[in-house]
């Protein structure tokens, strides 16, 4: 299906707030050419929502309805949608939320203006169920996390792999943009991956084909059931549980090292499985390399050789950041296997799943994050 702009929208149970996401895309200053909508719900109450607000789809946008014989989940609805793309540029949107009207504009333009890039990304505001704004943004959030205004600058300059693997991720979905050159290397994204956002903004930003926009296009809606979204939905809410009567540098320390005893082991096991997959996905797309299929034009490869084609152009020193970070990981989950006594000499906030500020190995990195605290313990989240 061809066309300028592709949004893909993947329903399920979507009836409560689907027709006002659609409205929202019929309502941009440049609306979609193409909205593809496959649905996952077991009755056609998606359908009917999407049938009432059709006659407000301009004339130059088209909507394809389709129903899913079987539940393909998100992430296989979304893989199923993209295939079909043929259109310059492909959008991902969810059913839930709502695009403040230049979004579609100002997307296409930064990639218009960004030749060398095949994936952008932008900002979200965080509202509640009824879309009220909480006040902040998803960068703002993850600013408080240790990610500074300069990560976004290096993302901007061909420096964003370690900006990626040593941050919380802040790329959403809803949020990206695709060439339609690039949609091959996101349909080689391994189902256990799970999350299509992390997938691309990892793979995108190893490649250094990734750009950024630092505005919020989008209205975000936090209702609890959403596929990823509960620790956003706690900050979005205002949930200070993690500062709330703790008073000086020592006592907040304390409360962080025993919540780093307690939750720390499954969410670095986590992390560290993600990036070692990362990995093993790269390794396991070069493999797959062969004389025939390289002589092949980009758009006759199966995804996963048009992957291995893209890696072979990666910088070599991503390559070598990505080892370094999974022994870096590797060797954090053995530090926390350690006695308690071990495991508080070494502690420090940028040991906290997601939130290293330095990829380094062993006790260089401690040393690095712990003049860093001495220097400026007010970074501590």
């Amino acid at each position: 299906m061809n066309g300028k702009v592709t949004v893909i929208l993947a329903a399920y149970r979507g009836e409560k707030y689907l027709g006002e996401q659609l409205r929202s895309l019929f309502q941009q200053t440049y609306p979609p050419d193409i909205i593809l909508i496959g649905d996952d719900s077991p009755d056609n109450l998606s359908y009917q929502a999407v049938q009432e607000v059709i006659t407000d789809c301009p004339d130059s946008c088209k909507v394809v309805y389709h129903k899913n014989p079987t539940r393909l989940g998100f992430l296989g609805n979304f893989i199923n949608l993209a295939s079909q793309v043929g259109s310059d540029y492909l959008m991902f949107c969810d059913q839930d939320d709502s695009w403040l009207p230049e979004k579609i504009e100002k997307m296409t333009a930064l990639l218009d203006s960004r030749p060398d890039c095949d994936m952008g990304f932008c900002d979200s505001f965080l509202c509640d169920r009824d879309l009220t704004s909480s006040g902040r943004t998803l960068f703002g959030l993850i600013r408080t996390r240790n990610f500074r205004d300069k990560s976004i600058h290096n993302i901007n300059v061909q420096q964003a792999f370690p900006v990626f693997l040593t941050n919380y991720n802040f790329v959403a979905g809803h949020n990206i943009i695709l060439r339609r050159s690039a949609i091959p290397v996101f349909l080689a994204m391994p189902l256990h991956f799970r999350y299509h956002d992390l997938w691309c903004g990892w793979v995108f930003s190893f490649l250094e084909r990734i750009c950024c926009l630092d505005e919020a296009l989008t209205l975000h809606r936090l209702h609890g059931e959403n596929v990823s979204d509960y620790p956003l939905l706690a900050a979005a809410q205002g949930d200070n549980s993690q500062t709330s009567g703790e008073k000086g540098l020592f006592s907040r320390q304390f409360a962080k090292i025993q919540r780093f005893l307690q939750s720390n082991q499954k969410e670095l096991s986590e992390e560290y499985i993600r990036v070692k997959n990362l990995k093993a996905a790269f390794d396991e797309s070069q493999n797959c390399l062969d004389r025939p299929a390289v002589s092949l034009r980009h758009d006759q490869l199966s995804p996963r050789v048009f992957l291995a084609e893209s890696l072979r152009h990666a910088p070599r020193g991503n390559q070598f950041f990505l080892q370094r970070h999974v022994d870096f990981l590797k060797w954090r989950l053995r530090l926390n296997q350690g006695n308690t006594f071990v495991r508080l000499l070494h502690f420090r906030p940028s040991l906290l799943p997601l939130y290293f500020h330095h990829s380094r190995r062993k006790l260089v990195s401690m040393i690095k994050d712990f003049i860093q605290f001495r220097d400026n313990p007010k970074s501590v989240v």
